[in-house]
């Protein structure tokens, strides 16, 4: 059989464990973008409301803008990369995808060590043909996860109750400042 029949070429196993990871630790990135967002901008939120009220300077309403966005980019940093996949990782969920018997895992660890060129040769054949059973998109698509529509509702929460609170807190401020 010439590899004519085959179809397109197929993509160097290497190639595709490497794209993966990547696609997944874009994956991961969108996870922990999409959970610490809505806090930030509920907060951010907050803050404005206090600013219009009147009950903070513009000074400490940037120095809270601020805060909030230097937190919220530390938040994305500290969950974001525990969650990067590893070579092996991602290895084995090609294997398990493309039903290659840790050949992409076997592939992905050898490493440098001392390995005859045929066994490699052929090895690196093998995944490529199993690699075509792979498509991305389908395969491995971004799904959003039950912490963003969480957070998305707790966040929207705290910001619809702190704008119903405000002209009760500011009623209730002002009251207080004329009896004095």
């Amino acid at each position: 059989m010439s590899s004519s029949n085959h179809g397109p070429e197929a993509e160097p196993a290497e190639n595709l464990v490497t794209r993966l990871a990547a696609r997944l630790g874009s994956h991961a990135l969108w996870d922990s973008l999409l959970i610490f967002m809505p806090p930030v901008f509920a907060a951010l939120f907050i803050a404005i409301s206090f600013f219009r009220a009147a009950w903070i300077s513009p000074p400490v309403f940037w120095l809270i803008a601020t805060c909030l966005a230097a937190l919220g980019l530390l938040s994305v940093i500290l969950r974001y990369r525990p969650w990067i996949p590893s070579v092996p990782a991602v290895a084995e969920l090609i294997d398990r995808q493309a039903e290659s018997q840790d050949r992409f895992l076997t592939l992905a660890t050898l490493g440098s060590s001392a390995q005859s060129a045929n066994f490699v040769a052929r090895l690196r054949q093998e995944t490529s043909g199993f690699g075509q059973r792979i498509q991305f998109g389908r395969d491995f698509p971004y799904k959003l996860k039950q912490s963003f529509y969480r957070s998305l509702a707790v966040s929207t929460v705290a910001a619809i109750l702190f704008s119903l609170l405000i002209p009760v807190a500011e009623s209730f401020i002002g009251a207080v400042g004329v009896q004095h």
